[in-house]
């Protein structure tokens, strides 16, 4: 039956599968870059959103492999055009395997006795690892930093670790990770490209507060009042006033590597919240630390622990806060990165 109306001071008369063509298409116009319906209007109301396009020219010869590279996608979401998923042939998997390292690290790991693999599995468990994880996580390291042979695993550290350099005029470095209650970062949301949805983190404080962390060092006192330190600021409301307790671990100038912890069990007053420091003063030399764990609520809040990035700062998803340590003073000679400890 035909349907008959009006149109930008026109008539027009539609069939039945024009109409329901035209209601598909308007419900869906979110989701279409241009609408055209040609021969339903005049030609000068036919285009409603112009489109966005561009031109590609496949090589003669190979339009059917091209073709058969592609298939729609999602229509609800964003309809488009898409790549097929890549399924290469066992061919092709074994010259990706030959360049890869894992045989070189899979040869290397066979060769260790059970007891040797028990070391590693040890180890694994001080970084959320197994044994076999952690070793290729070790190799890589090694491999790409140019150093041979096989490490000895440890319960201190695990391939990664933070360090602090002091040289030159850069005699005193402090850097911090900020914990408030609540802040926001970015998710992205899965099966898009580029949109982003927004996440409340709220880290509930309360006391005991532990800190610990292993850490070995190289540092040599440079003026009076010198001292290197890991310590927690807790911020406390006691009759209107903000109070300020510290709970730190202090550094030896000369250390081998160790694991060292202290706790704040009580203070005055309602606790609220708290801020790590890395502080060293009137030093020079060099620092090393990694499993850095900052215990509440039977939860471990350090971010970064692993110490694999932790000149990480602002990022797409940390957007707020920094995402694991920030210089507050850092002058010209200090530096803090993550680095492999070859020992």
């Amino acid at each position: 039956m035909p349907h008959r109306g009006t149109w930008g001071g026109g008539r027009y008369v539609l069939t039945d599968r024009e109409v329901h063509l035209f209601i598909f298409v308007w419900y869906n116009i979110n989701s279409f870059s241009a609408l055209v319906l040609p021969g339903v209007f005049g030609a000068e109301d036919n285009l409603l959103t112009m489109a966005r396009i561009g031109y590609l020219i496949i090589p003669e010869g190979y339009d059917e492999t091209y073709y058969k590279s592609l298939k729609p996608g999602d229509r609800f979401q964003f309809p488009r055009m898409t790549r097929k998923p890549m399924f290469y042939s066992w061919q092709r998997r074994k010259n990706l395997t030959r360049h890869s390292l894992l045989p070189i690290i899979a040869e290397e790991w066979g060769k260790l006795n059970a007891s040797q693999k028990d070391a590693w599995n040890v180890a694994g468990t001080f970084t959320d690892l197994n044994g076999w994880r952690l070793f290729v996580s070790d190799m890589v390291n090694r491999i790409k930093g140019g150093i041979s042979g096989v490490a000895t695993p440890s319960i201190y550290h695990q391939s990664r670790v933070g360090a602090i350099t002091l040289s030159g005029l850069g005699d005193y470095i402090k850097i911090v990770q900020y914990h408030p209650q609540t802040y926001w970062t970015r998710s992205k949301i899965i099966g898009s490209k580029s949109r982003y949805t927004q996440i409340l983190v709220r880290e509930d404080f309360s006391l005991p507060l532990q800190l610990k962390i292993s850490y070995k060092s190289s540092l040599v006192s440079t003026g009076p009042g010198s001292y290197a330190k890991f310590y927690a600021i807790v911020y406390t409301l006691y009759q209107g006033k903000t109070i300020e307790n510290k709970v730190e671990i202090p550094f030896e100038f000369v250390h081998d590597w160790s694991i060292e912890e202290s706790q704040l069990n009580e203070v005055l007053g309602q606790a609220i919240g708290y801020t790590l420091f890395i502080e060293c003063y009137n030093l020079q030399g060099s620092l090393y630390f990694d499993n850095i764990h900052v215990i509440h609520n039977e939860q471990n809040w350090a971010r970064g622990w692993q110490c694999n990035t932790i000149e990480t700062q602002f990022t797409r998803a940390f957007y707020q806060i920094p995402r694991f340590w920030a210089p507050i003073l850092l002058p010209e000679g200090a530096g803090y990165f993550s680095t492999y400890p070859n020992d």
